[in-house]
C-alpha cells in the first residue's frame, strides 16, 4: 500500500514537470513558427531592397529552411553529447540573439 502512495505522489510530481516541459517546448515551437512567418512577411521588402526576382525569393525561403534543418541536426547531436537541457537553453538564447540582431533598427524620434 505504501508503494502505491509513493507511486501516485511521484506521478503528480512528474506530471507537473511534464506540463512545464510541454509549455517550454510549445513556446519554442511558437518562436520558430513566428520567425518563419516574419520571413514570409518580409519577402516583398527583401525583393525591393535587394532586387530579387520571384525565383530569388524562393531561394530565400529555401535558405531559411536549410539553415533551420541543419542547425536542428547539429543541435540534436550536440544535445546528445553535451546535455539536452543545456543545448536547448543555448539554442533559445542564440535564436533570440540572432532574431534581435536581424530585426530592423529602432526608429529615432528626431527623424
Amino acid at each position: 500500500m505504501t508503494s502505491s502512495v509513493i507511486g501516485r505522489a511521484g506521478t503528480r510530481n512528474n506530471s507537473r514537470h511534464l506540463g512545464g516541459a510541454l509549455l517550454v517546448i510549445a513556446t519554442a515551437q511558437l518562436m520558430v513558427v513566428l520567425d518563419a512567418t516574419i520571413v514570409n512577411v518580409a519577402l516583398p521588402h527583401i525583393q525591393t531592397a535587394l532586387g530579387f526576382s520571384g525565383s530569388g525569393l524562393e531561394w530565400v525561403i529555401n535558405a531559411y529552411a536549410l539553415a533551420l534543418g541543419g542547425l536542428l541536426l547539429l543541435g540534436g547531436r550536440a544535445g546528445d553529447l553535451l546535455g539536452r537541457r543545456r543545448m536547448f537553453v543555448a539554442g533559445l538564447l542564440l535564436f533570440s540573439a540572432a532574431s534581435l540582431a536581424g530585426g530592423p533598427p529602432a526608429a529615432t524620434p528626431g527623424r
